[in-house]
């Protein structure tokens, strides 16, 4: 049979489409799939595909929106000799349901494409495809069109079995993030689940790089509030962060270079930063004592002023120093840089398949390890918990 496939085809987020499905009461058609390609490119595929105990050979020609269609049944046997040519096979459940007089097939990728799901939706012209308003109720879990998209096509994952990213452009994606206020080291960026792992790490670590930068510029020049070196530190111990703990998206040696020079550099304002702390509390503590020994507190907040102007100089010294200069520049060059250099090939998929086991692996860590603890269990261990928690915390803010 021949016929032109018109059709639409939209990227979806990463969740349960299943428990989606069910949540907003949409019934469906559930049909389990197999497929593989004998020859796919740019001119068209050459597929076959098991459909509930049916095996239907498919030939289409052109790619995008338009395609023509030729498809016929097949024999078992047939299917099966075909098979054994094929080097990698797709398997996937198509949910079928109709929304506002429109037809809908959604599926849902398995084993290697895990995580995958593409809507599709026929129409009988080019014309309804380009007036086609997609229905309320799908809006929100819609990642991007992928119709001109080949990569999204069956015929191309199945070459390469891996989900293809969506990046937005470096450059613009960087200047939004200047575009904002540096001062606190938060990490605010617009980046989609499917922006590569390689542009949300560049990402990230340019927006916690500016905040280092802006903090301090605003300390060189005199600004002496203690938020100043406070935000500075968050900054880095943050940078730090991403590389321990996103260090399978990195390259190993370049990676433990960052992290050696970033804790080098912070271990000269460590004592300045713990002097703030302290005459910060100075007024909480003088309520804790007898009113007669107030000036006690007083003289030890004056020592500890002038311990901290000394201390302060060493902070300065740092920040004017060749080694922080370097690393500044050894940042700022790697995320400015499109390419994967220093990244390893997980950098290439979708960040959020990343995130999403390495949130699950830090929350089974801290489960585990806070089973074994009780009334009895030495501080120390405590501690331990804690730090864990302060790493989830983190990975959860990327």
């Amino acid at each position: 049979m021949k016929n032109i496939e018109i059709e639409r085809k939209f990227l979806l987020s990463p969740c349960s489409m299943k428990r989606f499905l069910r949540k907003q009461k949409i019934r469906y058609i559930k049909i389990p799939i197999e497929q593989f390609y004998i020859r796919s490119n740019d001119k068209g595929a050459n597929r076959y595909r098991r459909v509930k105990g049916r095996y239907i050979h498919t030939i289409k020609k052109g790619a995008g929106l338009s395609r023509e269609e030729i498809e016929y049944y097949v024999s078992k046997r047939e299917y099966k000799s075909a098979k054994r040519g094929a080097t990698n096979i797709i398997k996937k459940i198509r949910y079928l349901f109709d929304i506002d007089g429109y037809s809908f097939e959604l599926d849902i990728f398995k084993e290697r494409l895990k995580g995958l799901n593409i809507l599709e939706i026929e129409f009988d012209s080019i014309e309804e495809a380009n007036s086609f308003k997609m229905p309320k109720v799908l809006q929100n879990i819609i990642i991007s069109e992928v119709t001109e998209d080949r990569r999204f096509t069956n015929g191309f994952l199945s070459k390469e079995m891996t989900i293809p990213s969506i990046d937005a452009n470096l450059d613009n994606l960087l200047q939004e993030i200047e575009s904002k206020n540096h001062l606190k080291a938060t990490a605010s960026i617009s980046i989609s689940a499917f922006s590569s792992g390689r542009y949300a790490i560049k990402a990230l670590l340019y927006t916690l790089l500016l905040s280092i930068k802006a903090n301090a510029d605003a300390i060189i020049n005199g600004d002496r509030d203690i938020q100043r070196l406070h935000q500075l530190r968050v900054a880095m111990r943050k940078i730090r962060a991403v590389f321990s703990q996103m260090e399978e998206l990195f390259d190993k040696e370049w990676s433990k270079e960052r992290l050696e020079a970033i804790s080098a550099l912070m271990k000269e304002s460590n004592s300045s930063r713990d002097l703030d702390v302290y005459i910060q509390k100075l007024e909480y503590y003088k309520k804790l004592i007898d009113k007669r020994y107030a000036k006690g507190i007083d003289r030890l907040g004056e020592y500890l002023k002038d311990f901290r102007k000394k201390e302060y100089k060493r902070v300065l010294q740092m920040l004017n120093s060749e080694a922080f200069s370097s690393e500044i520049r050894e940042l700022d060059r790697f995320c400015k840089d499109v390419s994967y250099k220093y990244l390893r090939d997980g950098a290439k998929s979708p960040i959020i398949f990343f995130v999403k086991k390495a949130i699950r692996d830090r929350y089974s860590i801290i489960v585990k390890k806070g089973l074994s603890i009780d009334i009895n269990t030495p501080e120390k261990k405590y501690h331990k918990l804690r730090i864990e928690f302060k790493k989830l915390r983190y990975m959860m803010e990327f």
